[in-house]
């Protein structure tokens, strides 16, 4: 029978008992380190500051607009709007337009051919209030340098309007997008839904027209 030398089962006895404490080491070092690359915070989203405060601000626009409304004119107009920022979402407004009302080519035919004239009156001004709500905020770089910020907005207003000195109640409503190169200035294209009533020789007759605005705005 072979025995084994005392020495030889000491050394073994050791290299045995190391082994778990070996591993328990390298896992508890696995999973701290993973732990802390955990709890390192990563930043995937960042808030930039407004580009101009309007809260509490007034703001002036000047603006070209056509009132298309089938009614055998071309209603080319000029339309101001004063505006006040209750906050940087929401502002109260008043505009009022002056309309040149031109023939078209329809108009000439019915005249020339049938000898009468539309019915419809041509339509010389008008005067609403309501509000604008902006619906979002955001920025794009236009070239290597200049960066534009715009903002989405919705709008609507009621009042009154003016066609051959007939007065008659109008609404409209629409979808607008400003761009601001500067922060005392805004590019702005209005698209509104012209809602009107008018009064002819048959009575009232209801209106429903289509209006892009471009205008200039100065921030006060």
């Amino acid at each position: 029978m072979t025995g084994r030398s005392p020495e030889r089962e000491k050394h073994q006895g050791v290299g045995v008992s190391a082994n778990p404490v070996t591993a328990a080491l390298l896992l508890l070092a696995l999973f701290g380190g993973t732990a802390r690359a955990e709890e390192a915070p990563i930043v995937t989203q960042r808030v930039d500051r407004r580009f101009v405060q309007k809260t509490g601000r007034a703001e002036l626009s000047l603006g070209l607009g056509y009132l298309a409304r089938g009614d055998f004119y071309q209603n080319v107009g000029l339309e101001g709007t004063i505006g006040y920022w209750l906050d940087e979402s929401l502002a109260l407004e008043a505009q009022a337009a002056l309309y040149h009302a031109g023939d078209t080519d329809a108009t000439d035919q019915v005249r020339r051919d049938l000898g009468f004239v539309p019915n419809a009156h041509r339509e010389q001004s008008s005067v609403t209030v309501g509000g604008r709500w902006s619906i979002a905020y955001g920025k794009a770089l236009v070239g290597q340098e200049t960066v534009v910020h715009f903002d989405p907005q919705v709008f609507g207003h009621v009042g009154l309007h003016s066609a051959e000195d007939a007065i008659g109640p109008m609404a409209d409503f629409g979808f607008a997008l400003g761009a601001r190169p500067k922060r005392w200035l805004e590019l702005r294209l209005d698209v509104a839904i012209v809602l009107q009533a008018e009064e002819r020789r048959d009575g009232w007759a209801p209106l429903l027209g289509f209006k892009p605005l471009v205008s200039v705005g100065f921030m006060l």
